[in-house]
């Protein structure tokens, strides 16, 4: 207090209270703490349940003569999206100094001001980045950041800047125990280790420790797939559970778990690292004797070549060949096909990978089962999976695959020269699947494919013409289409469809020039993150799972791209092919 003593303390209805100082207080003289941007990192955790996935990173301190700003991003650390309906927001956050005085935020960043999650919610991996600026307070030794639902952040400096970052507890003692997980929550860090340890022995070629994983009933099993995958030319291989599964609503007295969805991931020798092959599978489990253990696995989505059958593996410069057995004897001759087909390319100016994975198929179900596409007329064709994050679209699972079993059966209707038109078609779309979006219409990316492996020859353009067939294709059409012959029930257009893709991407080319058609192409693929992210549901599709929001998206951007690279609009264009198709 100001004045002398004695001093009296009032409150109200009580009788007053007077006391007088006289022990001086041991003051230090105020720390000058020098202005300038202090590095933290340091990752926050929540104690709310709603917030487990999203983390509260505070990156740096920005420090001025009258002010603290604190830079932060608050990070959705989980492989799925995630958004919240209602939540903290920006000025839920206090500084406490060494006396425990209390500053509120006196600026938010707009980002964060109404709420910590971005405007359509997080991309799996996604950092919503934000600033919150405090008074600068008059006791800089010790500060205390303080955040609704996260972990207290305490700073301490020295007359050099900031010496400690640390989390703590509200006080500055040791952070609290965390809370007992949801059993939920235990079974799912178990069931994740289990996958974990058995990828670790594939990894390791241990047959012992990745049968343990699985009961008795299925080792023999297991076994003979474990044989197969020591064949297979693995570099790595990864389980895990996938990110939006849950056990929060199962009942886990009795013990077991049914139809969880797995994840697995696999490197092959020589393939780019950026093209793991990734699958999809629902697994139960039981747990016997305090163990969690594998008792059925239902597999998904492109599994692996070696869960449904044994194989042949043939390897070449630029290419790993899988095959079944009943087809190892024609390995030699597709192997000259595929690296026919690669010198080829190279020779038109497309840039190539230093090594494919191609895929023979046999029995009938073959090629259904590993790519889900029927079709027993379905030559062949190129997959790859799309995979959204804050960073962007990522393809992997990149690969094409022969139908064998249909060349066989029409090899009478068959040219000599189909399979190697196939696999230099399914090549094409390989060498342009990292510029090829879910958005990318079909026409574009087919009409590639046609015109780099020579199937838009004159004379099969002509039939376009001669067969009066300009009247039923038009670009606008094929730009709203999932993929070509979409309604073509009976199979009468869809081969005019692929010419006229193909002539659009022959004329484009011969008027414009291979360089702007490839940067037309690769347009798509430069697309704004934020742009394509609310037309995703989930965190990935494969090339044949697109949805409407998706053809949504190729008809927006189609019509901008093509003003941009040459100056029509799509109607124009489609005018344009048809006026040089009747030309030639």
């Amino acid at each position: 207090p100001e004045g002398k003593p004695p001093y009296k303390l009032r409150l109200t209805s009580y009788d007053p209270v007077e006391f007088q100082l006289n022990t001086p207080l041991d003051e230090q003289p105020p720390l000058d703490v020098p202005a300038g941007v202090y590095p933290i990192g340091v990752d926050l955790y929540a104690s709310d349940d709603t917030l487990n996935d999203i983390s509260l990173r505070v990156d740096s301190l920005q420090a001025t003569d009258d002010s603290l700003t604190f830079n932060l991003a608050f990070v959705n650390t989980s492989r799925r999206g995630f958004d919240l309906l209602m939540g903290p927001q920006g000025d839920d956050a206090w500084l406490l100094d060494g006396e425990r005085r209390q500053y509120a935020p006196i600026a938010v960043s707009d980002s964060i001001s109404a709420s910590i999650a971005p405007e359509k919610g997080w991309l799996p991996g996604e950092a919503y980045a934000g600033s919150i600026t405090f008074p600068r307070p008059a006791d800089m030794r010790e500060l205390r950041f303080l955040f609704t639902f996260y972990s207290p952040l305490t700073l301490r400096f020295n007359d050099q800047g900031l010496a400690q970052a640390q989390i703590t507890s509200v006080w500055g003692g040791a952070p609290p125990p965390t809370p007992t997980p949801h059993p939920g929550k235990v079974a799912y860090q178990n069931i994740n280790a289990l996958l974990a340890q058995q990828a670790a022995a594939i990894n390791a070629g241990d047959q012992d420790a990745y049968l343990a994983s699985f009961a008795p009933d299925l080792r023999e099993e297991q076994r003979v797939i474990f044989e197969r995958m020591t064949r297979a030319r693995l570099s790595d291989y990864a389980l895990e559970l996938d990110p939006g599964e849950s056990f929060s609503d199962y009942d886990l007295e009795d013990g077991e778990l049914w139809h969880v969805n797995v994840l697995g991931q696999y490197a092959l020798e020589g393939i780019p690292a950026d093209n793991p092959f990734v699958y999809a599978a629902e697994y139960t489990f039981n747990k016997m004797n305090g163990q969690w253990q594998i008792t059925e696995i239902d597999n998904d989505e492109t599994p692996p070549f070696w869960v449904l059958g044994d194989f042949a593996l043939h390897e070449t410069e630029h290419f790993l060949i899988f095959a079944r057995p009943e087809s190892e004897g024609e390995l030699s001759l597709l192997a000259k096909e595929v690296e026919d087909a690669y010198a080829t390319l190279l020779q038109k100016g497309l840039t190539l990978e230093p090594r494919y994975a191609a895929y023979f198929t046999a029995p009938d179900e073959d090629l259904y089962d590993l790519t889900g596409q029927i079709g027993s007329r379905l030559l062949g064709l190129a997959l790859s999976r799309y995979e959204f994050d804050a960073k962007g679209i990522h393809t992997n699972s990149r690969a094409f695959y022969i139908n064998g079993k249909a060349f066989a059966r029409y090899a009478e209707d068959l040219s000599p020269d189909e399979r190697p038109a196939t696999i230099l078609h399914e090549l094409v779309h390989l060498a342009l699947s990292k510029e090829t979006m879910p958005f990318t219409p079909p026409w574009v990316s087919e009409g590639a494919a046609v015109y780099y492996a020579g199937q838009a020859s004159p004379e099969e353009l002509r039939r376009l013409v001669d067969e009066g067939r300009l009247n039923d294709v038009f670009l606008t059409d094929l730009t709203g289409a999932r993929s070509l012959g979409e309604h073509d029930f009976w199979g009468e257009r869809v081969g005019f469809e692929y010419l006229y893709s193909g002539a659009a991407a022959s004329y484009l080319i011969e008027t414009y020039g291979a360089e702007t058609f490839l940067d037309f192409y690769g347009a798509y693929a430069e697309v704004p993150t934020e742009d394509v992210a609310d037309k995703v549901s989930g965190s990935f599709i494969t090339s044949f799972g697109i949805n409407a929001s998706m053809v949504e998206l190729a008809e927006e951007k189609t019509g901008e791209l093509a003003q941009q690279f040459f100056g029509r609009t799509l109607e124009e264009l489609d005018a344009d092919v048809k006026a040089w198709l009747v030309a030639q």
